[in-house]
């Protein structure tokens, strides 16, 4: 078989603004491939932190009950749908990515969870 291909695509992408992407870009059906990887990104990050050992939580369940998926129009001009999953509790930074700098009167330091960047990758198609 002949690597080569017998043909050429000649491909030309329409400098900003181009109404055929942003008619792709804000479709109801990119819509609802967004929203289904955006709640599949929610409910295995729900799934992550109710599977982890309890030891010290003070307010076990919190966060699990306080994350939400959302689809909205955005993106740098706002001319595309993107997914937003939210994790409303004050504390969810600092789980995410840990603290190592205290302020004055914490002392301890901890390495982040790390578990909404892990939902995102098991869900999410990855081409290595």
């Amino acid at each position: 078989m002949d690597d080569e291909a017998d043909f050429y695509l000649d491909v030309h992408i329409y400098p900003y603004p181009n109404p055929a992407l942003t008619e792709i870009l804000k479709s109801e059906r990119l819509g609802a491939v967004v929203a289904d990887y955006t709640q599949k990104v929610a409910a295995v990050y729900i799934q992550n932190i109710a599977d982890r050992p309890r030891r010290g939580d003070r307010h076990p369940g919190l966060m699990a009950s306080n994350v939400k998926a959302a689809i909205m129009i955005g993106g740098f001009k706002n001319d595309r749908v993107i997914g937003e999953v939210l994790v409303d509790v004050e504390y969810a930074t600092s789980d995410e990515y840990g603290r190592h700098s205290p302020t004055p009167g914490q002392v301890t330091t901890y390495e982040g969870s790390h578990d909404l960047r892990g939902a995102l990758h098991a869900v999410l198609p990855h081409r290595p």
